[in-house]
């Protein structure tokens, strides 16, 4: 069994907590994300999928990562505002 906290530990934690939930809401935090997983779903793509010379996007590596990463950052971008 674990101690049970004081009231100060309590306190800490519940700080801790609310500071990483508000980084995770953040909207940079949310771009970022949907930059570095776009760009990693676009490598994949043109590794597994993509063609040899005749497709403008797949053929070179570089703009398959570049428009999946822009992709990425225009789906994880704000709505509500």
């Amino acid at each position: 069994m674990e101690p049970l906290q004081t009231g100060e530990e309590q306190n800490k934690e519940n700080k801790l907590g609310s500071k990483r939930k508000k980084i995770l809401e953040s909207n940079y935090t949310r771009l970022l994300i949907g930059l570095i997983g776009g760009a990693l779903i676009g490598l994949l793509y043109w590794e597994f999928i993509g063609c040899n010379g005749s497709c403008p996007l797949t053929s070179n590596p570089y703009k398959t990562v570049l428009f999946f990463a822009a992709m990425g950052v225009f789906m994880s971008w704000d709505k509500k505002k």
